[in-house]
Order: structure tokens, then sequence, then C-alpha cells
């Protein structure tokens, strides 16, 4: 039997995604559109999250993304890039309470502009995000306990 070596046969689509992504962006930055530059960073990041990839830097699409907001005027392009900076930081950084303030920020928008589909991915990632962490620390307490107990053991 031959065999089997495994490979990442996402890397090669993840590349030529990122590469087109990378040359919108490079456009839009060039006609200074800034909705543009916003949502093809949020692209961008969505790429590499969903890939699992570390090809590309999320926290400074991220960064970058959220230094528009002042001048980005779309809400829905506003809502957008505030999930994918919450999701940046829940994902990536673990920083819970950032990335729970984000996404109510996203789910006012959302909730301003009467979208429901935006209104409901909002409410399952903070329902999501708010049982989470207390699980998380409870299985390291019970994990750092187990570990005091075999070691007096």
């Amino acid at each position: 039997m031959p065999e089997v070596v495994e490979t990442d046969v996402r890397e090669p689509r993840l590349l030529k995604s990122t590469g087109l992504l990378e040359e919108s962006l490079a456009l839009y930055k060039a006609l200074k559109d800034k909705e543009g530059i916003a949502s093809t960073l949020n692209f961008l990041g969505y790429v590499v999250l969903l890939g699992r990839w570390e090809g590309l830097p999320v926290a400074k699409l991220s960064g970058e993304a959220l230094a528009l907001k002042p001048r980005i005027e779309n809400r829905r392009t506003m809502a957008n890039t505030l999930i994918f900076a919450g999701l940046d930081a829940l994902l990536l950084r673990d920083v819970w309470d950032e990335a729970g303030a984000l996404h109510e920020e996203a789910l006012a928008l959302y909730r301003e502009m009467g979208d429901k589909w935006g209104i409901v991915l909002c409410l399952t990632n903070l329902g999501l995000m708010a049982v989470a962490p207390k699980r998380i620390a409870r299985t390291a307490s019970l994990s750092a306990a187990r570990n005091r107990d075999r070691k007096a053991s």
C-alpha cells in the first residue's frame, strides 16, 4: 500500500485568493476608495481566518481596517469591519472583552439598518462568547487541579 503523505491542498487556493484580493486592495488604495479598502481588508482577513492560514498578519489587516472607521460612510461595511476585528480579537488574540464590545457595536449598526442576517450573526457570536470563557476557565482550572494531584501522588 502506498504511503499517504499529508499535504495542505488549501494553500494554492489560499495563495490565489489572497493574491487576487491584494491586487484588488492595491487598486482601491490607488483610487482612495475607503469603503473598498475596508471591505477588501475584511475579505483578506476572513480568507486567513477561515483557511487557518498564517500567510498574512490578521491583526495588521484588522488594525488597518479599523483605522478607516472615521472615514467609512457605509454602515454595513463598518459593521462587517467590526465583526472581522472582533473575530481577530477573539480567535487570534484571545481578548474576549474587546471581541464582545466590537460585536455589540456591529449589532447596534445592524439593528439600525434592520439587517436581520447581521443581527443573527452578532447575536450568535455574542451568545457563544458569553459561555465560552467560563467553560475555558473551568477546563483550565480542572486541568491544573489534575496536574497538581498527579504531582502530589
